[in-house]
């Protein structure tokens, strides 16, 4: 890193020092802003057995292409903190045969689109492409999200986390990149992982049906293609493990006003700390939880368990627990000026 080594003359071409060269596998060149991509590609070309290769901090605003034949080794790359500024500069990158890790953070990327958006949903780029770094750039989240999943080996998550919708939770990243594993350094259990494509069903459910869905859907549904886009994945999930109630005929019914229905209740955390919040009886306790975690900046991987005592309960009564993530709290008979007991 931070070399000015000029390069050698054309006339002595890369391959002339492969046999120099042929062990070193961990290439570091950061920092070398009087090279451009090509001049960076010619110093690689130079390590025939290169797996990994970091090219961070260079300043350079394109990419351009890659020779057949080189880096074709390469596991792990890292562009990170360039100023790339458009995701189409990536697509250079996205046919090395071997690449399993890429680290684009900080890039000043504003949004992931594919080549072959448009297309079906799989992309063609970067097949083998394992571990993903995106954060610290200023993306339109939640389609940037969309365009992800259309990866197919995606495993782990390296994510910014500026949620500009409400009806989103970060948890629901878990939902529509079908192949995650871990999201920002936190692995998801194969259980937490269910819970939130549930959840994720049941949030959408109702734009679901009234995008032409089914509650029993096959690979021949067809979707509003606008919901499709919205959330290419949803159709897919809903196959594999069931489509969501269609509770359309449910939410014109008259209702009371919304402050009518609220509940305050007190939260009681472990150190004996209290939080006072208002729920619709209609929360589920799944939710709640990710609320609190939110509040509390609790790691993903924290195991909530909440119960509750009614206000009016007896010294001796046992707390009631919130054991069904996907009930709601007036399922539960939870009423106002009732305490939660939250533990981990």
């Amino acid at each position: 890193s931070e070399n000015r080594l000029e390069l050698p003359p054309a006339s002595d071409a890369p391959s002339k020092l492969h046999k120099s060269f042929s062990h070193v596998g961990y290439l570091v060149m950061n920092n070398m802003i009087n090279y451009d991509w090509q001049q960076l590609l010619t110093c690689a070309d130079m390590f025939p057995n290169l797996h990994s290769l970091q090219v961070a901090f260079n300043s350079l605003r394109t990419l351009g292409p890659v020779p057949v034949g080189s880096l074709s080794q390469l596991r792990l790359l890292d562009v990170g903190a360039n100023p790339l500024r458009d995701f189409s500069e990536l697509w250079h990158l996205s046919q090395l045969p071997r690449l399993e890790e890429l680290n684009i953070n900080s890039c000043e990327l504003p949004c992931v689109k594919f080549e072959d958006d448009g297309c079906q949903h799989s992309t063609q780029h970067f097949k083998s492409l394992t571990s993903l770094y995106i954060a610290n750039n200023p993306l339109d989240n939640w389609k940037s999200v969309c365009q992800l999943s259309r990866l197919a080996s995606l495993e782990n998550l390296t994510f910014g986390l500026q949620i500009k919708a409400d009806d989103y939770f970060p948890e629901f990243i878990y939902a529509i990149i079908r192949t995650l594993k871990m999201l920002n350094r936190t692995q998801v259990t194969v259980k937490e992982k269910r819970d939130y494509e549930l959840f994720y069903l049941k949030k959408f459910s109702c734009p679901y049906y009234d995008a032409g869905g089914s509650e029993n859907p096959t690979s021949d549904t067809v979707l509003n293609q606008d919901f499709v886009q919205e959330h290419p994945t949803f159709l897919q999930l809903a196959i594999d493990i069931g489509a969501p109630f269609d509770e359309r005929g449910h939410r014109d019914k008259s209702q009371a006003p919304l402050k009518d229905q609220m509940l305050k209740v007190s939260i009681l955390l472990p150190d004996g700390d209290r939080l006072e919040r208002t729920l619709l009886p209609s929360v589920k306790i799944s939710r709640l939880k990710m609320m609190l975690r939110r509040s509390l900046k609790l790691p993903h991987s924290a195991k909530l368990k909440l119960s509750y005592t009614p206000k009016k309960s007896c010294r001796d009564e046992k707390n009631i627990p919130l054991d069904c993530d996907y009930k709601d709290v007036g399922f539960f008979s939870l009423g106002d000026g009732d305490t939660i007991h939250l533990s981990w």
